[in-house]
């Protein structure tokens, strides 16, 4: 479920609906005024969040279904049918009249574009998405009318010549009677077509210049409102870390922070030993997307502030055009949820500039802790930054979040006159002249635990008799038995955090299921350690490697790692790392614990289901 909370919003509170008034200067409290008794009330902000979220985690969807940000055919529709949506919503004071013109325009009838509408505002987003499963098997197309269908309009109509939407179908119909296959209706094709991206039609049928309309324009990179514009970047920290066990060096951390570029508050970010992945941009958004809470009462900073929270509504910013902001899987959940995505063009550094600046006065910071590397050699001199070394990860971390609630957050910022925290609370909350924007979109709890999964690394395999093999590690449960043998691939979702159990997206229910180790001794092991004991293995000339060898293997190395520990800094590091990714799964399993998130099970019996993840679509 998506919430908005601003002024003009209706939210439960307390099991009595109100309307939110306005917030207080300060942004520590909310007015509301009872629908029935018209009488205000005044509460606190951080109260109402609390109690919206939890809930909205009670309340049952009527549908219980991931959205796999894979599943292509499925985005397509949905993107659809948010379009026809978006279009209709785009008049606030829409009539019958209004949604029949747009019905016709899309080729829809308007009866079904109000039941889209009833189920946009009854359950978000994920209203949009149809219930194939429940449906019979010729409500779809065949696969082989698909592959015709998106053949000639890859091949045919999305080019230069520009053809008629009429011209295609009946070059499709055509392919269709000489395959002896029914071909589809004119309508079928003409929704799909309206369901072509626009600026990706106008690229191939207009030339770039054409789809340049279709983009977002970003001029000097200024947002007028928080949530506009998150910039997205990572930077190797100029600070040397020390294990927990023997406080002997490490390495640099890297860290990557997500900025909101109108208020420069920090919107989140994740500290890792590990370079740069898909999995740390991940983490960070997942972080800025939830109440930080749970983050303040862990390094002790429950009394600060830090009320940035819930889903950017513009544009998320990268500085490059590296692997991890190309995922199929990153693109696609921003598409999913209104983020329109860019990639800063060369040479112009300007686009960079907030986040670069941000790393910069943290690194400055960074310069007075013992360990500190400085930022080039003749501020290092003689100084030896191993030698010196004394924090740990986790201590760093606690060390920038503080830093970042107590000092960043509230120190007047030169780009902006005043402070990251008050630019933003008089944004959001108001200051007295008019009301503030208010939180637009947040994500209820159980949805926060659905994205985690959908945001895990993905795999796509084959069911065989043994069950299923990713990375030589052996996945079984019942639950997989009816796709024994068929040549489909299946969605199969990765945490590189701890790898004996993995999850399995079932293709009917639209659900994910956990699925454990074949070998119920297969110890807790991150994916980096798996491929270490895996190449381990290959160099001493293991061919049919099984998991009796990799759990041999990974005891055997483990105990040498702990021997070295305190002679190598390769040793210490990978146990550090171990410790990191042990303590991160802890966390997020007490968060769960709090929330009373949904557990999966191993049995078909007690399989839980877990709820869909919804979602909000733009076009690109």
């Amino acid at each position: 479920m998506i919430i908005s909370l601003k002024p003009g919003e209706i939210v439960n509170f307390n099991k009595r609906e109100y309307v939110i008034e306005d917030f207080s200067m300060n942004g520590k409290n909310v007015i509301l005024k009872d629908l029935i008794t018209k009488q205000p009330i005044v509460v606190e902000t951080s109260e109402l969040v609390e109690k919206v979220y939890k809930s909205s985690a009670r309340e049952k969807s009527t549908r219980k279904s991931f959205f796999p940000f894979e599943d292509e055919k499925l985005f397509e529709v949905v993107r659809k049918r948010k379009q026809i949506i978006d279009e209709v919503l785009s008049n606030p004071n829409y009539g019958r009249k209004d949604v029949e013109e747009v019905a016709k325009k899309y080729g829809v009838n308007y009866s079904t574009v109000y039941r889209w509408l009833k189920k946009y505002k009854e359950q978000g987003p994920s209203g949009l998405i149809p219930d194939y499963h429940k449906r019979g098997p010729q409500s779809k197309l065949p696969e082989e009318v698909w592959e015709i269908i998106e053949s000639e309009i890859k091949t045919y109509y999305l080019s230069t010549q520009k053809p008629k939407v009429k011209d295609l179908h009946l070059r499709i119909v055509r392919k269709c009677m000489e395959a002896g296959l029914k071909a589809p209706h004119y309508n079928t094709v003409l929704r799909i077509v309206n369901n072509l991206n626009p600026r990706e039609v106008a690229r191939k049928r207009e030339g770039r210049r054409k789809a340049q309309a279709y983009k977002p324009v970003l001029g000097s990179l200024e947002a007028k409102s928080p949530f506009e514009i998150i910039q997205i970047d990572h930077t190797k920290l100029d600070i040397v870390v020390v294990d927990e066990l023997y406080r002997k060096p490490v390495g640099r951390p890297w860290i990557t922070v997500a900025l909101d570029v109108y208020s420069r508050m920090v919107y989140g970010f994740y500290l890792s030993l590990d370079a740069p992945s898909f999995f740390s941009v991940a983490q960070t958004l997942l972080m800025g997307i939830e109440p930080k809470n749970y983050y303040l009462e862990k390094w002790d900073l429950a009394d600060e502030e830090w009320p940035i929270l819930g889903l950017p509504r513009g544009i998320v910013i990268h500085t490059d055009n590296a692997k991890e902001f190309r995922s199929k899987e990153m693109q696609n959940f921003l598409e999913f949820y209104g983020i329109h995505q860019e990639f800063r063009p060369k040479a112009t550094p300007h686009y960079g500039g907030h986040i670069e600046r941000f790393f910069k006065t943290l690194n400055d910071e960074l310069h007075k802790l013992p360990g500190t590397t400085f930022s080039n050699i003749q501020q290092k001199g003689e100084y030896n930054p191993e030698k010196h070394a004394s924090m740990t990860l986790s201590e760093l971390e606690k060390y920038i979040a503080s830093w970042i609630v107590k000092v960043y957050h509230k120190k007047p910022h030169a780009g902006i006159g005043t402070s990251p925290l008050e630019a933003f609370k008089r944004a959001v909350f108001g200051d007295g002249k008019g009301k503030g924007i208010g939180y637009p979109s947040l994500l209820s709890r159980e949805e926060l635990e659905k994205i985690r999964i959908s945001l895990l690394y993905t795999e796509k395999r084959t069911v065989q008799r043994y069950g299923v093999r990713i990375d030589h590690v052996t996945y079984w449960s019942e639950i997989l038995i009816p796709y024994i043998g068929t040549n489909r691939k299946f969605i199969f979702k990765v945490d590189p955090r701890d790898v004996s159990s993995i999850y399995f997206f079932h293709p009917d229910h639209k659900e994910y299921y956990k699925i454990p180790c074949k070998d119920f001794t297969f110890p807790p092991m991150t994916r980096w350690e798996l491929r270490e004991v895996i190449k381990y293995l290959k160099k001493r000339g293991k061919s049919e490697i099984t998991e009796f060898d990799i759990i041999s293997a990974y005891k055997y190395l483990e105990s040498l790692k702990e021997k070295a520990q305190k002679k190598t800094k390769k040793a210490r590091l990978s146990l550090t790392k171990k410790r990191r990714y042990k303590e991160e799964k802890q966390r997020e399993v007490k968060n769960q614990e709090k929330r009373g998130s949904l557990k999966s099970s191993t049995s078909p019996d007690e399989l839980t289901e877990i709820e869909e993840l919804e979602v909000v679509i733009y076009d690109d």
